[in-house]
């Protein structure tokens, strides 16, 4: 009967243990879908943000395109409005002087207007 009762502690204790590992290989079977899930997740996400990443870099490189065309459009109005007030200054220079000119023809007709007016009317050349 020793033999016997040897055999059937020795066969609980193998039952015991094959439940153990069947239990243990259960949870790691359980925490590695787990894992290969968590894996999954942070992979897609991942691949999410690096295609939000590419698309934002497009969009930043479109606009930064887009800035230095709206910059050099600016520098050319700048250009253009300053040789706009360089041709507006030099038109008012020009209105001046002929201003000036006028102002000085008008006094000089003036002065030439009490001159004529005192010389002697001469007839005109055929008349009576």
């Amino acid at each position: 009967m020793k033999d016997s009762d040897v055999k059937n502690k020795i066969l609980i204790i193998a039952v015991i243990l094959t439940f153990g590992c069947v239990v243990m290989v259960v949870l790691s079977s359980s925490k590695v879908s787990k894992t290969q899930e968590e894996l999954i997740i942070e992979r897609y996400t991942r691949m999410t943000a690096e295609e939000k990443l590419s698309q934002t870099q497009t969009k930043l490189n479109s606009l930064e395109a887009e800035m230095a065309k709206k910059q050099n459009q600016i520098e050319n109005v700048q250009v253009l409005l300053e040789k706009a007030k360089v041709s507006a200054s030099e038109l008012q220079n020009q209105m001046d002087k002929l201003s000036q000119a006028n102002q000085q023809l008008e006094e000089a007709l003036k002065s030439a207007t009490p001159e004529l007016s005192q010389t002697p009317e001469t007839p005109p050349v055929g008349g009576p």
